[in-house]
């Protein structure tokens, strides 16, 4: 029936007006958290970039030095 409709919404709205503060605080702590990450997950990248960058340079080193 449309009044217990408009009385769901209506509490709905207050209850999520009331969350808003919660919702905003953990909305913010996911983006710290995932820029973080993206943070930690590039410097690994940029590293074994650079392990394989110094065993490409060996590996051609040692072929030369066999040849």
């Amino acid at each position: 029936d449309a009044i217990h409709t408009l009385q769901h919404e209506f509490f709905d709205i207050l209850i999520c007006r009331a969350n808003k503060p919660y919702v905003e605080i953990i909305n913010t702590l996911l983006s710290i958290i995932s820029e973080k990450t993206y943070q930690e997950k590039e410097e690994i990248v940029e590293i074994l970039v650079r392990l394989v960058r110094c065993s490409d340079f060996i590996s051609a080193k040692n072929d030369l030095a066999v040849a």
